[in-house]
């Protein structure tokens, strides 16, 4: 009987089951000595490549193996509805690792500042860091801006702490934020997060209301992604005890 490719096209993934006998097909395929996902590259069909991936980062559970496997293979994911599954995914595998709370890594993030310049939170590791997400529409985040200049003038000499701003304006409205930032004169690192995709800050962190306040200590681990207000008496003795 002739040997049939089902990795040529996107046929296949017409028919009930397409994808398991894909997999199937696949897997039959691999080289006993091959890593399974190195043998994507046995597929012909750029498209089918994405979608025995999917199937494989779906069985993903934990952050470190996602964002070693990301940084090899999300070449692979190609077409819109690819991404949108592969985002969905990513934002599940989040949800995992947040969720087992105090003492996790911070999920990293890389969003614009005010001059269109990238920063990432990896860049503060060794710092402790206090995250502000608030935005320009927002009544009591405006409220907590005065405190939030009280806590920093406590903190200004001491280099080991950054205080980072990050807006969920509107992307329409970003002049509007920058405006607004210039205006009050923030200072120090203010960035844009809301961005399309799995990165948005409200994503990463399940945020649904706002001001919300993130803590990380000096090894960019979480301290509480609910910390108190800049208008509270327990942060500056929080943050102190943070950077003995």
């Amino acid at each position: 009987m002739e040997w049939v490719d089902l990795t040529v096209n996107t046929d296949i993934l017409m028919y009930p089951y397409g994808i398991h006998l894909l997999l199937h097909h696949f897997m039959k395929k691999m080289d006993e000595n091959s890593s399974l996902y190195h043998s994507l590259n046995t597929i012909k069909n750029d498209t089918l490549k994405g979608e025995v991936f999917l199937f494989y980062f779906s069985q993903i559970n934990n952050l470190s193996d996602m964002q070693k496997i990301i940084a090899e293979y999300a070449k692979f994911i190609i077409t819109e509805d690819q991404k949108t599954r592969f985002n969905r995914e990513i934002e599940r595998i989040h949800k995992l690792h947040i969720a087992q709370g105090v003492g996790v890594s911070g999920l990293d993030f890389t969003f614009n500042d005010v001059n269109g310049n990238p920063v990432s939170f990896s860049d503060f590791k060794g710092k402790v860091v206090y995250v502000d997400v608030w935005a320009t529409w927002c009544a009591p985040c405006r409220a907590e801006i005065p405190h939030l200049r009280r806590v920093k003038e406590h903190f200004k000499d001491n280099t080991n702490i950054v205080f980072i701003g990050i807006s969920t304006d509107h992307p329409r409205d970003i002049q509007k934020w920058k405006d607004f930032v210039a205006a009050e004169q923030l200072g120090g690192v203010q960035l844009h997060g809301n961005i399309d995709g799995s990165g948005n800050i409200s994503r990463l962190y399940q945020i649904v209301g706002i001001p919300r306040f993130l803590l990380f200590d000096r090894q960019g681990n979480i301290v509480s992604l609910d910390a108190p207000r800049p208008s509270s008496p327990e942060l500056i003795p929080m943050l102190t005890r943070l950077l003995r």
